[in-house]
């Protein structure tokens, strides 16, 4: 360069320390992200009897304690973790210990875009296809008096941020697509709960979805089981159409075999099932038509179809329809209904609401 040049460029030139250039970059980050920390603690005044110091029931103190951290990173990044205790539970402060600190631990790192990656979740997430016949883990209302529960909206993918210890998968999931389609994708990794049947641990009665390890039971058997799943949804936006079709296996350990009852006698039996559906939703002026079709692995049926129709802005009417074989064995489902599993069921719902 000559002399000249280097005077016409110098305006545009600046040096600084590395650190400096880093520090900076962080407090860029950290001034432009919204945080969010609670802390929740309680406890009954009065000693109960599982906690007497003589002879305890539970490993742990009567405090319920709850820790939660959310942050958000300009408009593309979330990051955040739980931490909880049960009224029970113990706190393991020694690392070496196989389970140390709290006995609940989850956390995520959220990730969404405009590009063809919409969406993408490391760590602990939630996932619902539809209307939850064919699969869903995450929060929802079932059938109550309200009549604004009846239809589900997809959930697609989205960070698990609360404290149930058993709806939420851990893994990675994504969701690639554009303005008229969509595919979301899971893959998840846990141990769960569960009852074994004896000691040798190759079998077990029923995975346990409670989240409580007070006792000496309760730890014995928590994370026994592990499980697999995968999944994935297809979606397609056709004008006033929807289409989707989903397909969810799940992979254990060790095989499930239910305590011998009549109540249990189509339940889910062995350690491989795989569900596949199909759903579709007709929007229109004054309302919405809906349904899904699922079968599982034992080719069992279940269905469902619906109509919400707003002919005005005070009036709403509500027509649901569901037959669930008693063969029809989900693996994580959440459809509209008067049981907890979507099973052995068939029956008509009416409902109209007026503001």
């Amino acid at each position: 360069f000559s002399f000249d040049n280097i005077k016409l460029i110098k305006a545009f030139i600046h040096f600084e320390q590395l650190s400096d250039v880093h520090t900076h970059a962080i407090n860029k980050v950290l001034k432009q992200s919204k945080n969010d920390f609670t802390i929740h603690y309680e406890s009954v005044l009065q000693n109960a009897m599982a906690y007497n110091k003589a002879n305890p029931i539970y490993a742990g103190n009567q405090a319920r304690i709850m820790l939660k951290y959310n942050a958000k990173f300009y408009t593309k990044w979330r990051f955040g973790f739980n931490l909880e205790k049960d009224a029970g539970e113990k706190i393991n402060w020694n690392i070496n210990h196989a389970k140390p600190g709290f006995d609940h631990f989850s956390g995520y790192l959220f990730y969404r875009g405009k590009g063809l990656f919409n969406a993408v979740i490391i760590g602990d997430f939630q996932c619902g296809f539809a209307q939850g016949l064919t699969f869903w883990r995450a929060y929802a209302f079932r059938k109550s008096s309200s009549t604004v529960a009846l239809r589900k909206v997809n959930a697609s993918i989205r960070p698990h941020t609360g404290l149930d210890e058993y709806n939420f998968l851990r893994g990675i999931a994504l969701s690639i697509g554009k303005s008229h389609y969509n595919i979301y994708s899971f893959l998840s990794f846990r141990n769960l709960d569960a009852t074994p049947i004896d000691s040798s641990l190759r079998s077990f009665s029923s995975i346990i979805q409670n989240g409580y390890h007070r006792s000496a039971a309760e730890i014995y058997k928590s994370g026994l089981l592990n499980e697999i799943l995968w999944g994935s949804n297809i979606r397609f936006n056709l004008s006033s159409w929807d289409f989707g079709a989903s397909y969810v296996h799940q992979l254990l350990s060790s095989e499930i075999i239910p305590t011998q009852s009549l109540s249990s006698k189509y339940k889910f039996k062995g350690a491989s099932n795989f569900i596949i559906g199909c759903d579709a939703v007709y929007s229109f002026k004054n309302g919405h038509l809906f349904t899904e079709l699922s079968m599982s692995a034992n080719r069992a049926i279940a269905y469902l179809v619906g109509a919400v129709i707003t002919p005005d802005p005070s009036f709403s009417l509500y027509l649901f329809h569901r037959n669930y074989s008693v063969k029809f064995q989900p693996i994580s489902s959440n459809a509209f209904g008067e049981n907890s599993i979507n099973q052995n069921e068939n029956g008509t719902y009416m409902g109209i609401e007026y503001k």
